[in-house]
């Protein structure tokens, strides 16, 4: 995995945060993740890669029925050029939505779909 295994371990352990804090780190790690794979699987120089841009607006679902708590991505941008030429390009922003990845990131589309759809966290009973 690219960055999915490393959110949800985040969200794992960062889950009581507020969730302004939540969006502002889980940028962070996502970003430094998606970086790390491009320049060391993708072999691409990192001197060649530009607006490296990741956004996040999300929520917070609880889910009672199986004991989890669940990130909503309610709206996002991943954008990321390699030669001032789109690499990355997805986003959903309001009613607004693109979605374009160069064809030998299918693995890294594959993961930002499922990150896209959400994430659940269990989270222990409080009484």
């Amino acid at each position: 995995m690219i960055f999915l295994d490393k959110a949800i371990l985040y969200l794992t352990q960062n889950i009581e945060k507020p969730r302004e804090v939540i969006e502002e780190e889980l940028e962070f790690v996502i970003k430094q993740y998606i970086l790390n794979y491009l320049v060391n699987e993708k072999k691409i120089n990192i001197n060649e890669l530009s607006d490296l841009n990741i956004t996040l607006v999300i929520d917070f679902e609880d889910d009672d029925v199986n004991n989890k708590k669940k990130m909503v991505v309610e709206e996002y941008m991943f954008e990321v050029n390699h030669k001032n030429t789109p690499l990355v390009r997805t986003f959903r922003l309001g009613t607004d939505n693109e979605h374009y990845i160069r064809t030998d990131l299918k693995e890294l589309e594959n993961e930002i779909d499922m990150f896209e759809n959400g994430i659940g966290i269990g989270i222990s009973k409080k009484d």
